[in-house]
């Protein structure tokens, strides 16, 4: 047990500690779940840009997209109508995204039509972590990988395990 004794000791755990390991699981479990797709990827959208993409993604012929033009994205569009040509990408990452789409179901009717037939999904959602809602984004949701199966219904497999801090799924168009 760990003794939170101190003023804001509570707040330093849930953003710091909290936030590591929740970006350590999320990093462990994204690289488990790529070994399932094949190494010849050629056409890669990473939803809800971040400046600070894991090494390991950066080998990919990856483009990001984010509705905020601060995060630098390749492209700035709304992942529930991005207007992007169909069927564009091998493979789509939505890692810590839906959380913060009110309109979850509308995001990922929008991925499923970015693939290509036979391409993959790879999805990171909160299960156990604090509201984390910003001025720039609301914090509206928690997944468990049950509700990600049913959310993903129209894919033809889905691959979802529960850890700690999230749930992930891997589904196949």
């Amino acid at each position: 047990m760990i003794a939170i004794n101190f003023p804001g000791a509570e707040k330093f755990f849930l953003d710091e500690v909290g936030t590591s390991y929740s970006r350590l699981e999320c990093e462990a479990v994204t690289q488990e779940l790529l070994e399932l797709v094949p190494p010849d990827i050629e056409s890669v959208l990473y939803i809800g840009a971040d400046e600070r993409l894991p090494d390991y993604l950066l080998k990919l012929p990856i483009k990001t997209l984010d509705i905020n033009p601060d995060t630098k994205p390749d492209i700035v569009a709304d992942i529930r109508d991005t207007r992007l040509p169909s069927a564009s990408y091998e493979l789509i990452f939505l890692v810590n995204v839906l959380e913060h789409v009110f309109e979850f179901d509308k995001a990922i009717a929008e991925c499923y039509r970015l693939l290509e037939s036979g391409g993959y999904l790879l999805v990171s959602v909160p299960w156990i972590y604090p509201y984390h809602g910003q001025d720039s984004m609301n914090d509206y949701w928690r997944m468990s990988r049950e509700a990600l199966k049913v959310l993903l219904k129209d894919f033809d497999e889905v691959n979802a395990t529960q850890r700690h801090w999230n749930s992930y799924a891997l589904a196949t168009k």
